[in-house]
């Protein structure tokens, strides 16, 4: 997900949450339904809920985007394991009256104090709060679906579209708001089709770059996960090896010079990185302002939070589209 990620330990139990107290104070078309007790299989484990949370903890930002898309805001308790990235745009100030309860890892004493019903999201660490030691300690532990390989090797990595729109859709039915969860879906279903079918991108080629905070490597994405997803859906080719992922170290700067595209997406946010801080240290880099898209000033820019497999990152798509469109040839 980020650089900083702690690469999780193996979890071989079943997360079974203890019996939970309350229900969403979203009110749902069918007050049944919230009546009835869910058991969802999330990264291979089971986690049976006898009725919808109340007290969440958002884990990291793509728990934070998966709670809001599937209208559950109003349950998180606090916010937690973001490493200095703010809210994406698309959620924007609606987050700032929710507690940020640590700007890194969130120590499992500080989790356990809020007593929540729900842990969720991306954000879980394997040295403080692995999904399983928090589960053994009588909470549940959710990660979002697209990020299971991260504390479950078993799983295989999945960062499709397609099952982001599904995690939204049973984070609905865990938290009682399904309605909303399903119409956020159909939405974004339906952009997604839209953008696809124009073709913005014309099949150029676009290089991805970004810095975690004041750190002085260079990274930048392929056609791995999310970000594949991303470039199939805009109609961009990757300028980079596309099978290049920054989880294996940084780029050489003169193999971003090299890949010379006629698109460069900047990432800016992850860690603290400004625009303006890492367009500093790219223009340093020799034969930077020399590059094709340098040249035509075919820079666009983007939240890092859009290369975490979340609904940010579709979120994301329909800004950079609006960007491309912008662009000259």
């Amino acid at each position: 997900m980020i650089k900083k990620r702690i690469a999780a330990g193996v979890l071989g139990v079943s997360l079974v949450a203890a019996a939970l107290t309350g229900c969403s104070g979203t009110k749902e078309s069918s007050s049944a339904a919230a009546d009835q007790p869910i058991t969802v299989k999330n990264c291979g484990v089971e986690t049976k809920f006898t009725t919808h949370p109340k007290k969440v903890v958002s884990m990291g930002v793509t728990g934070l985007a998966y709670l809001f898309a599937a209208g559950a805001e109003k349950s998180i308790v606090g916010r937690a394991n973001e490493w200095g990235e703010e809210p994406p745009a698309w959620i924007g100030k609606k987050a700032d009256g929710i507690k940020v309860l640590s700007t890194e890892s969130i120590s499992m004493e500080a989790l356990m104090k809020l007593k929540p019903d729900l842990a969720y999201g991306g954000g879980f660490s394997s040295e403080t709060t692995a999904p399983k030691a928090v589960a053994e300690k009588g909470i549940p532990a959710v990660v979002d679906a697209t990020e299971c390989n991260y504390f479950y090797p078993d799983q295989k990595s999945d960062e499709s579209f397609n099952t982001t729109l599904a995690e939204i859709t049973q984070l609905g039915k865990i938290m009682g708001t399904s309605e909303k969860a399903d119409a956020t879906v159909k939405d974004l279903k339906e952009k997604l089709e839209q953008v696809s079918n124009q073709k913005i991108g014309k099949e150029r080629k676009v290089s991805y770059a970004y810095y975690y905070g004041e750190d002085p490597e260079l990274f930048s994405y392929g056609n791995k996960g999310v970000m594949g997803e991303i470039n199939k859906t805009l109609n961009l080719v990757s300028a980079i090896d596309p099978n290049y992922h920054p989880h294996q170290g940084p780029i050489a700067p003169e193999a971003f010079v090299k890949s010379d595209p006629d698109v460069i997406i900047l990432l800016t946010g992850m860690g603290g990185a400004t625009k303006e801080s890492s367009m500093q240290r790219l223009e340093k880099i020799p034969g930077f302002k020399d590059m094709k898209a340098v040249k035509n000033g075919n820079i666009i820019y983007a939240e890092s939070a859009v290369a975490y497999a979340s609904p940010t990152a579709i979120y994301g798509t329909f800004e950079l589209a609006d960007q491309l469109k912008k662009l000259g040839k």
